[in-house]
């Protein structure tokens, strides 16, 4: 196992960790929580569905962060994960917080699109 295998893991360990942390209690809320979170997106033209949509966002949120920890199903899941960053990104821009307040959401999407691109490394739960 080479070093950059180590560092990938590294990277996945504390970055799944923290969007488990961050998407826990927005998952655990409710439809409430999940409703508000789904309106956001209604100023990229998103006029429905607030609640699926919310609810998706959360949902990808901790499942795709514990695969990705995992290393399985793991480009599928760094990739939506990226999809939901940029969409974060997004509305940031979108409702006039700008760089700063984007900046952990693009943080986050280079993480998950540098991941997409190396793959999970080799220390994964299962080997193909």
């Amino acid at each position: 196992m080479g070093q950059i295998s180590w560092g990938l893991l590294l990277l996945r360990l504390v970055a799944g960790t923290l969007l488990i942390v961050h998407g826990v209690p927005t998952l655990v809320a409710g439809p409430d929580a999940w409703q508000a979170i789904g309106h956001t997106a209604s100023c990229l033209g998103l006029h429905q569905f607030y609640l699926q949509v919310g609810a998706a966002i959360a949902i990808i949120e901790v499942v795709g962060a514990a695969l990705i920890l995992l290393g399985l199903f793991f480009r599928t899941a760094a990739s939506l994960v990226l999809i939901t960053s940029l969409l974060t990104v997004a509305i940031q821009f979108v409702t006039g917080h700008g760089l700063e307040g984007a900046t952990n959401s693009l943080l986050l999407g280079a993480i998950f699109g540098c991941l997409v691109i190396t793959g999970p490394g080799h220390l994964r739960l299962f080997l193909k």
